[in-house]
């Protein structure tokens, strides 16, 4: 790791330990259950969020899905939180909400069932069991609800509406059943779909014969299924449409093409932000959003290898609620992770991967040299220190893997951000391991 007193970014700025020590909150452990050695750091950075997102420098990273869980259950338990929203796609995650909020169900089949290896770990499992534990018991309305983000697929929405018309005791309209047909997805990327065109094409105008359906019969439906229900099967359309919207682009989208690869970042960072709202718009209260930190900060999304930059969730979720958004980002000194590696057939495999050190002059070489593992940086209140303002003010690297790493050009996931622009505060761990999958009992 090396001297790193001075903590020069990319333009040579410092930001004195003294200095950022004064702004840190020690979190003790990584254990979710563990008690906070102080809250009134958390309390002055989170207690008044209306929308707070959780972000991780890589997705398989087990101790920053444990320090989740555990700012999760804080704000369950001392700030009356009762959504916790997660990038996967909206539909498939019901299964998880169904088994939070009333005990129905596997939850490591609903785990499953979203195909997202990224979230199908152990320590992700033990906040849904938390979260089950905690709404056992309490009235339906104070329970804590479980909801996706994403956009990326059609086919779990297809499968609801179809669903929620048999509740109703309707017959999918003649209209929109063909449709539905057409626009099922089956859960294939553009790249594997052999009918791309014609299920574009469908996926717009079935939308909004959709809603339209919905619009006019909402006081039978309401009166037959309830409110939630019709709001879940409105918010399907909705799915469909964006989901439409995002294949379009990837479907259009050619190599080094800069402004394609924008505009396919943009629908889906917009879209997970407009999920977000819709959901505080009917629960009310607080959300806490679970994603990479390329998605909850402020400031930018990068393609790494490319030009192409983007407004993030964040940078959407930032603009329309201000300070009522607060954006927590991770990072990490050394330690291992699971990402998709490339095989020597050409093919990916989950494996892990392993970082023997912070990026000279990183953000993390910078929050290691704190000392104190896990810790809480508060930049809002760094900001107002005029010491650190060289630091927080101008681009600083930091580690960012997704769901692929080529362990042969580790300097390819360092991302730049201007730290007080980007997040509102960084939660570091010095030393961490690989998430562990279910079904791995190694």
């Amino acid at each position: 790791m090396g001297d790193d007193t001075t903590g020069g970014g990319a333009a040579g700025s410092t930001a004195p330990v003294g200095a950022l020590a004064e702004h840190a909150t020690p979190l003790g452990t990584t254990e979710p259950s563990g008690p906070f050695p102080d809250t009134d750091g958390l309390d002055a950075l989170l207690g008044g969020a209306q929308v707070v997102g959780l972000g991780e420098a890589t997705h398989g990273t087990r101790e920053f899905f444990r320090l989740k869980h555990r700012l999760i259950r804080y704000l369950v338990l001392e700030h009356d939180l009762r959504v916790v929203a997660i990038e996967a796609n909206v539909p498939e995650t019901l299964a998880i909400d169904e088994y939070v909020v009333h005990g129905r169900g596997d939850p490591s089949a609903a785990l499953d069932g979203i195909y997202f290896w990224t979230w199908n770990v152990a320590a992700v499992l033990d906040l849904i069991e938390w979260l089950r534990g905690f709404n056992e018991g309490r009235p339906v309305e104070d329970r804590v609800r479980f909801y996706g983000l994403d956009v990326q697929y059609t086919t779990g929405a297809v499968g609801h509406l179809r669903g929620y018309f048999e509740t109703v005791g309707e017959p999918v309209p003649e209209e929109i059943a063909a449709g539905l047909e057409t626009v099922d997805d089956s859960g294939r990327n553009p790249d594997r779909d052999e009918n791309p065109e014609e299920r574009l094409a469908a996926g717009k105008r079935v939308a909004t014969a959709l809603r339209d359906h919905l619009d006019t019969h909402r006081t039978t439906y309401v009166e037959r299924a309830g409110e939630r229900a019709w709001w879940l099967a409105r918010w399907q359309a909705a799915v469909i449409e964006e989901a439409t919207a995002y294949r379009k682009h990837r479907v259009d989208q050619t190599d080094g093409d800069t402004a394609a690869m924008e505009q396919l970042l943009e629908r889906r960072d917009r879209a997970m932000a407009d999920s977000v709202d819709r959901v505080r718009e009917f629960e009310g209260g607080p959300v806490a959003v679970w994603a990479h930190d390329a998605h909850v900060n402020r400031s930018r999304h990068v393609v790494r290898g490319t030009d192409a930059t983007s407004k993030p969730t964040g940078g959407y979720l930032a603009d329309r609620h201000d300070t009522g958004y607060v954006a927590v980002g991770f990072s990490f000194a050394h330690g291992s992770f699971q990402a998709l590696g490339e095989t020597a057939e050409g093919g990916y495999e989950l494996r892990a991967h392993a970082v023997d050190g912070p990026p000279s002059g990183s953000i993390e070489a910078r929050l290691d040299a704190l000392g104190e593992s896990p810790v809480l940086l508060d930049l809002r209140r760094a900001a107002e220190d005029s010491r650190l303002t060289g630091w927080l003010d101008r681009p600083q690297g930091t580690f960012s893997a997704g769901a692929t790493y080529n362990p042969d050009r580790p300097t390819q996931y360092v991302t730049e951000f201007v730290p007080g622009e980007a997040f509102d505060a960084i939660c570091h761990v010095t030393e961490t391991s690989r998430a562990r999958p279910l079904g791995d009992d190694g």
